[in-house]
């Protein structure tokens, strides 16, 4: 008879478990079926246990991915029972605005319509649009549209792709730098949460392109431990040039990751004696290659000098940064301290446990170098972390162009995986006691866990993080389409969540013969129509122009996103204010369709407001 190992037993055990995880959450989501309109949140459309079983289907795919890391000489492939499942979950998770039916998951503020839009330009033009600042992301989009995935479709589906393929490029790269299979299952799984929460949702040049670094430093590593130099080198370099005409900033990015590679190198020379610390080959040829690249990228684009003019702003100027920013909305928002730092770890959660864990690593790497025992990659990414800190730091309190905590966080969320994964298994096989190494590896697994948990509930816009659900409902989209082609156009719109020049642009494409900029009143829509105070909007506005208004379901519930205390502060359009708003003289409803109306706003007397 064949014994069969006890490790494959356990293994087989962990995937069952997910796969059983899984089955919970199709059957979840076939019974929840599709809305039936706008909804606050999606989390609230599904039970407890389908949350719940997502969650426990991360943590068994994160324990036999770790678990495989502390037994690597026996278990070489059980890591895949963990990993395969924990991707399939993802698909449905992330899939979950397709399954509900949304049209999209990007509103009138997102930038996904304005991709939508350049996508559109190539795909009924056949050229690029002038001035098209991310043409990769905009020709993928149009290739698929061209297979026959719809460009809605097709944003979903790079977004859901990179996601997973940015888990696949970190266990490509962690093969790489890994002396041997522990750290590289470690890695992986500080590889897994998503970390990058609601940008793991819709396509962000930035974001996507950040998805491609573990290629690049994979490839990078790879030529200079490898029979096959020239491949690797020429696989890197490309890589290199396309990041620019991703995301220049991502390409930025870049150009400071091997710009510290190489002046780690230096300092490698001079402390070789502290453990196995080889210089970094030369990273000249990638340097150059940035830089003749994002000098190609400026050279056809008009108009880029008031963002060279914000990073100088940012640098010597007095321009309000991301910090400055934030605070003056707490400030406004009256919250205390308790309620503004729950806000900010339900949002950022997931990237405060990393940096904390990130910050632990190096503590741990720099007790290795004392001892004389720091490795190669250790010490080089440990240094990448500082400067990532330092990169992220400088986007917070300047203004560079970029201004979102997440996205400037993303330098760090490549390669903080790698540190922690291979110093903390770098620790735990010098822990010499079992009962210590065992409550390691759980804190390790708690920290993940924790993580994924903080991620998975930022993924989609909810209360939770203060933000209304992004979603795009059928009939919104079919209210805007009959306003932009049947409309007048030159009377000018007001709106309260729905800027229509993305929307412009997302229907008709960037600069074709049919796109028109109509004009928009620039002022917000006073809560509650202005009933509060007035007899009718056109008075409360005082405007005496004849306007275009548009109203959503969204309207009805985005308040309801805030805190009680936050809400008074907010604007709100309740239901009795709708029906005062039916029967306002100044306005006649000329479009509704139960979740969109367009209204015609015009002049009234002004003693009307006292009859």
């Amino acid at each position: 008879m064949v014994s069969v190992p006890t490790g494959y037993r356990l293994a087989k055990i962990l995937a069952l478990g997910q796969m059983a995880c899984i089955f919970v959450l199709l059957g979840s989501v076939f019974a929840a079926g599709p809305a039936t309109g706008y909804e606050l949140s999606i989390y609230d459309a599904y039970p407890v246990y389908f949350w719940a079983a997502l969650i426990v289907s991360i943590l068994l795919g994160l324990l036999l991915i770790l678990w495989s890391g502390t037994r690597a000489d026996e278990m070489t492939w059980y890591w895949l029972f963990g990993l395969v499942p924990l991707l399939v979950t993802y698909v449905i998770f992330l899939g979950l605005p397709a399954i509900r039916g949304y049209v999209l998951y990007g509103r009138g503020n997102n930038d996904v319509l304005s991709h939508i839009g350049w996508s559109r330009t190539i795909v009924e033009s056949g050229h690029l649009a002038a001035n098209d600042f991310y043409p990769v992301v905009h020709i993928l989009v149009s290739v698929l549209d061209y297979i026959g995935i719809s460009l809605e479709q097709a944003v979903l589906f790079l977004a859901i792709f990179f996601s997973l393929a940015f888990i696949m490029f970190m266990l490509f790269l962690a093969r790489t730098v890994s002396p041997c299979k522990g750290p590289l299952f470690f890695i992986l799984a500080f590889s897994v949460p998503l970390l990058l929460s609601y940008f793991h949702e819709s396509i962000h040049p930035s974001i996507l392109s950040i998805f491609l670094i573990p290629l690049l430093l994979g490839c990078y590593h790879k030529k200079n431990l490898s029979n096959s130099l020239v491949a690797f080198t020429f696989l890197a370099l490309l890589l290199t040039l396309l990041l620019v005409f991703f995301h220049p900033v991502t390409a930025l990015i870049a150009l400071i990751i091997f710009t510290v590679f190489g002046l780690t190198g230096i300092l490698a020379q001079r402390f070789a004696d502290r453990g196995s610390l080889t210089p970094e080959p030369d990273v000249r040829y990638f340097i150059l290659a940035i830089v003749l690249g994002l000098f190609t990228w400026l050279n056809p684009f008009e108009g880029l000098d008031w963002k060279l003019k914000a990073v100088l702003e940012g640098l010597f100027g007095e321009s309000s940064g991301m910090a400055s920013y934030y605070g003056g909305l707490a400030g406004q928002a009256n919250l205390s301290l308790t309620g503004i730092a729950r806000i900010a770890l339900a949002q950022y959660g997931q990237l405060v446990l990393y940096f904390l864990a990130a910050y632990a690593a190096l503590a741990l790497v720099f007790g290795f170098f004392l001892k004389g025992k720091a490795r190669r990659f250790e010490a080089y990414y440990a240094v990448q972390v500082i400067a990532a800190t330092a990169f992220a730091v400088a986007m917070v309190v300047g203004y560079f162009i970029e201004f979102e905590p997440l996205r400037v966080s993303r330098y760090a969320v490549v390669v903080i995986p790698v540190l922690c994964g291979y110093t903390f298994y770098h620790k735990y096989r010098v822990i010499d006691r079992p009962a210590v190494q065992k409550i390691f590896f759980g804190a390790v697994v708690v920290l993940l866990v924790l993580a994924s948990i903080f991620a998975v509930f930022n993924v989609y816009f909810s209360p939770n993080i203060v933000k209304a659900n992004a979603q795009l409902t059928a009939a919104e989209l079919d209210g805007v389409t009959w306003f932009l082609t049947s409309a007048d156009v030159q009377t000018p719109l007001l709106t309260t969540d729905l800027p229509l020049g993305r929307y412009e642009m997302y229907y008709f494409g960037y600069g074709m013969p049919t796109y028109f900029n109509r004009p928009q009143l620039d002022r917000y829509i006073p809560s509650h129509f202005g009933y509060d105070t007035n007899r009718t909007l056109a008075i409360s506005l005082d405007t005496d122009r004849t306007l275009y208004m548009m109203t959503t379901e969204t309207n009805r519930h985005a308040h309801l996103a805030f805190p009680e205390s936050v809400r008074p502060q907010v604007h709100q359009y309740l239901a009795p204010d709708f029906v005062r708003l039916s029967r306002d003289p100044g306005l006649d409803k000329t479009y509704a369709n139960g979740e969109f109306e367009t209204w015609y706003l015009y002049p009234v007397p002004k003693d009307l407001n006292a009859a």
